[in-house]
């Protein structure tokens, strides 16, 4: 584990956090299901779970405490820290997923876990390697949305005048024309769905130049409700993409408006 003064974290594989899991009794958290015991042979998984559970006492998360009063003679013992920061997947009663995917189609996820008296991040290292960090304090959550969408400083001017409201089918019609190389076929969906010539242009060309779209999604636990926008970046702009019914809403924006609408989401069941 690695500790500092302002958080604390823990770095584990799947198989060490399967066994965690199975520790705490936890069936899945987000980006991590502990398999059926049928899903392999008895055998394979005593052997998966034994060399887990060393790596883990290796690493002083687990610790083996003798005790007379359990079958086996002796009781598993988890790390305080280690135990909170992995429960709070299942205990969060906010849940902040922030997925970014490339124009290459390479796409990662971060959640933060709003759990009773602590805040989580967890993402996942080179695809195998999960990773949890307590945030302990606001401007650490704002840092580590930041780091999870790599939202840039090096944009240019915001044109406030650029907001523009289209069909949300429409516009995903047009996405994936952009997809397709096909420029003008995204002009004549988005002038067909009220836009004028210029706008859906403009809109397509952004579209044409979007490098990395990352979706922002918050769930309140008590309803399952859920909230979500979207950000397009460019070469040179962000653009809010924020939800309105049926439509959605396109708005040049930066990187305060960006975090403001983080907060705001967070606020609201504050």
């Amino acid at each position: 584990m690695d500790t500092a003064q302002q958080s604390f974290g823990l770095q584990v594989s799947q198989e060490e956090l399967w066994c965690l899991l199975k520790l705490l009794n936890i069936s899945a958290i987000p980006g991590c299901a502990v398999p059926a015991d049928d899903s392999q042979s008895p055998d394979v998984m005593a052997a998966l779970y034994g060399a887990a559970e060393n790596s883990l006492i290796a690493q002083d998360v687990l610790r083996v405490v003798l005790d007379e009063n359990q079958p086996e003679g002796y009781r598993r013992q988890l790390d305080r820290r280690a135990a909170a920061l992995v429960g709070s997947g299942a205990r969060a009663e906010q849940l902040l997923t922030l997925t970014l995917q490339s124009r290459s189609g390479l796409a990662s996820t971060a959640w933060i876990y709003f759990a009773p008296a602590l805040v989580v991040l967890h993402i996942i290292e080179s695809g195998v390697a999960h990773r949890f960090i307590a945030l302990t304090n606001g401007d650490l959550i704002l840092l580590a949305v930041g780091r999870a969408l790599q939202l840039r400083s090096d944009t240019q001017p915001v044109n406030k005048g650029i907001d523009i409201q289209v069909h949300g089918q429409a516009f995903n019609a047009a996405q994936q024309e952009i997809q397709a190389q096909n420029a003008g076929g995204a002009v004549e969906i988005l002038q067909n769905a009220g836009l004028q010539q210029e706008v859906a242009e403009y809109l397509a060309r952004t579209l044409m130049d979007t490098l990395r779209v990352g979706h922002v999604d918050w769930l309140i636990s008590a309803d399952n409700s859920t909230s979500r926008f979207s950000l397009l970046e460019t070469s040179q702009h962000y653009y809010l993409l924020l939800p309105d019914g049926e439509d959605f809403r396109i708005r040049q924006t930066e990187l305060a408006d960006i975090t403001g609408e983080i907060v705001r989401l967070i606020k609201q069941t504050a």
